[in-house]
């Protein structure tokens, strides 16, 4: 179905998904995509970058340097200007790469970078399911045919399971909420660990931590903890975010809050 067709039936209220990052294309070819989709008029876009997955032709060619992808520095311009393109024409980036205008931000995403419980059904899927003690990972068979044979068989295509523990729950929450440009909420941490440790405790950890002068020499080796050190990071009682410029390191940035997450839990 064409965009054109897609307009008619959901009117503006329609996401696309636009990959940069293809080989052979420059950043120019990448602006001239996204003018298309704001001249359309849609109202959600989410900007992913190209992601070479493995067992895939694409990463056997890349491999071999038989494709080519854009270097770092060209990724970065082509975010960068994209983000630069699409504020100007009033989309608000309210998750490092989904972009809306209005407001019409997805509910169905955000229920994902919130924490919420999901389940994902077919070949390949991936679902969360349970809070706290009891929250599992699964991931579906990947071949279509296998995943088909399991679900005749059992009942369901799930082929691998995991019980998360406290950091690989929070761990997540950070990796997920930290992405979004209002932050991680203290309800969704609250909600994620049934209120077993509250937010408001891994704030006055945070605030302590980045109010000590003098380390000790375990705690130093750690991490190194200071106002430079933190920048970027705020936080109120309610929530923790990313100034708008951290934002576009906000993987550089989760790394930094999942260390403190491993030395609040530690000190639990």
């Amino acid at each position: 179905m064409s965009l054109e067709s897609c307009l008619k039936v959901f009117g503006k209220r329609l996401s696309i998904d636009l990959i940069f990052g293809i080989p052979k294309k420059t950043t120019e070819d990448w602006i001239k995509d996204l003018e298309i989709a704001i001249n359309y008029g849609v109202e959600h876009i989410s900007a992913y970058q190209l992601t070479v997955e493995r067992g895939t032709a694409l990463f056997k060619e890349v491999s071999k340097n038989a494709v080519v992808l854009p270097g770092e520095e060209t990724m970065a311009d082509m975010y960068l200007s994209g983000y630069e393109l699409l504020k100007k024409n009033d989309f608000k980036r309210y998750e490092i790469s989904n972009f809306a205008k209005k407001n019409n931000v997805s509910l169905h995403n955000l229920s994902y970078w919130r924490g919420y419980q999901y389940l994902g059904l077919g070949p390949g899927a991936h679902s969360r399911v349970g809070i706290w003690s009891s929250r599992e990972a699964r991931i579906n068979c990947p071949e279509p045919r296998k995943w088909i044979s399991q679900v005749t068989r059992t009942g369901h295509g799930v082929s691998f399971r995991k019980r998360l523990n406290q950091l690989d729950v929070l761990g997540e929450l950070i990796a997920t909420g930290l992405r979004k440009s209002d932050g991680l909420a203290r309800e969704d941490w609250d909600c994620a660990t049934n209120k077993k440790i509250l937010f408001c405790e891994f704030v006055e950890f945070l605030t302590k931590s980045n109010e000590l002068s003098d380390l000790t020499p375990t705690f130093s080796r750690q991490i190194t903890i200071g106002k430079e050190n933190m920048s970027g990071f705020l936080w109120t009682k309610d929530k923790i975010w990313l100034e708008e410029a951290s934002l576009n390191v906000a993987d550089q940035k989760t790394v930094e809050l999942y260390i403190m997450l491993k030395l609040f839990l530690n000190s639990c």
